[in-house]
């Protein structure tokens, strides 16, 4: 089954000096052992093609605007166990296991949820 890629992501292409936009979907990335939520990111079609291609995480980073192959630099490399689209087939829901020494935030944290709201 393939996402319906309908969430818009506008941003600034210094290539053509001009605004260009892009079609995303939400992916939600877990721990498929502890169902831990690690990671809130978006995908692009050519980031969903290569993570079911290869079986590793790929993302599309909104603040780089550039493909991530997460854990490339980091060592901590993201194997999908498996993965749900929403019933709009416009979200995502992955389960990875995390290589390395298991962190899966930029911080050093384990997840990218760590910040408790009170």
């Amino acid at each position: 089954m393939v996402p319906k890629f309908r969430r818009v992501m506008f941003y600034y292409d210094p290539v053509k000096n001009g605004m260009a936009y892009m079609e995303i979907i939400a992916a939600n990335i877990f721990d498929a052992k502890t169902r831990e939520h690690l990671i809130a990111a978006s995908m692009n079609f050519q980031a969903w093609g290569l993570t079911m291609r290869t079986r590793i995480l790929h993302l599309w980073s909104t603040q780089r605007n550039e493909l991530w192959h997460k854990g490339a630099t980091s060592g901590n490399e993201m194997e999908v166990v498996e993965a749900f689209l929403d019933c709009d087939r416009d979200a995502v829901d992955v389960y990875v296991n995390v290589k390395g020494d298991g962190i899966a935030c930029h911080t050093g944290e384990r997840s990218c949820f760590y910040n408790k709201v009170s």
